[in-house]
């Protein structure tokens, strides 16, 4: 299950980000997150982070920042071309954290897009706490297609909706997404309290913890048709042996399944990234 963090509308100005300042990772990762005065603005411009320094990781064609006030954690990520952005339209961006420093997935969000009605829309706001005017809702009703940005929480095998509490200050996850010619700059906002949000990361200013961002490689579908493929190619073969051996008995023959291997579609498989760094939280700063 999912909910939607916003819904499109209009963005900011989206910035290239030529000339802003870009360093490569250290080895071991560590990278500090910059104090924030309060909530960012999350709509897939990079225009609040210029002038700050972005982490490059040249495999991943990938620049990262990170900024925290006291309730949330921001990463801004910034793939380079479409080649490296893999299909994350499909499978989304995933982030797991840990609090303790452990490198491990068993707690995450999930930020993907999702087409959606105008009905779907209207349920949504309204489960996040929304409460819509009838006028409101004619206005949405007014168009046919939405883009939604939506937010699961992962933990283990668990999947549950990313809400913020209802009544409450609190932000729930985010995130937003844009794209100029082969460039792509992403937002996040994560929670940093645990107590009053089950998808916080557990974290407090001056903390630390081991966070990982992941992207691409073969969404379920894909695998599904993969799969399906394999199973079709075997039979096929299957078949065609029996055939051969009923009129060419005691002769050897190999069969191939016409250019494609078992286990591929013809093409070579989605690349998936993976990025760790150990992430020192800014410290809460004095009036």
């Amino acid at each position: 299950m999912s909910v939607r963090s916003s819904f499109k509308g209009a963005f900011g100005p989206f910035l290239l980000l030529f000339g802003m300042a870009s360093a490569v990772f250290p080895s071991d990762k560590t990278v500090e997150s910059l104090w924030l005065s309060g909530p960012a603005a999350i709509d897939g411009s990079a225009e609040e982070w210029s002038g700050e320094p972005l982490l490059a990781d040249e495999s991943a064609g990938a620049q990262v920042a990170f900024r925290n006030d006291a309730d949330n954690l921001y990463l801004l990520l910034v793939i380079a071309d479409r080649a490296h952005l893999s299909t994350l339209e499909a499978t989304g961006a995933t982030i797991f954290f840990n609090a303790a420093g452990k490198k491990t997935k068993d707690r995450g969000l999930r930020f993907f897009k999702k087409a959606a009605t105008a009905e779907e829309l209207i349920e949504t706001l309204e489960k996040s706490g929304q409460v819509l005017s009838e006028e409101q809702k004619a206005e949405f009703r007014s168009r046919q297609r939405y883009l939604l940005f939506e937010c699961e929480y992962l933990e283990k095998n668990k999947r549950i909706l990313a809400l913020g509490p209802p009544g409450s200050p609190l932000l729930a996850p985010a995130f937003k997404s844009l794209t100029a010619g082969e460039k792509t700059v992403i937002e996040f906002r994560l929670p940093l309290d645990r107590a009053t949000q089950a998808w916080g990361i557990g974290a407090a200013p001056g903390g630390a913890m081991k966070l990982g961002v992941e992207w691409g490689g073969m969404t379920e579908e894909m695998k599904a048709r993969r799969l399906a493929r394999t199973v079709s190619t075997e039979e096929r073969e299957a078949q065609s042996a029996a055939q051969t051996q009923s009129h060419d008995s005691g002769r050897a023959r190999e069969f191939s399944s016409g250019g494609e291997s078992l286990s591929g579609t013809g093409r070579g498989t989605p690349k998936k990234y993976s990025l760790w760094f150990d992430v020192k939280l800014a410290a809460r700063e004095r009036p």
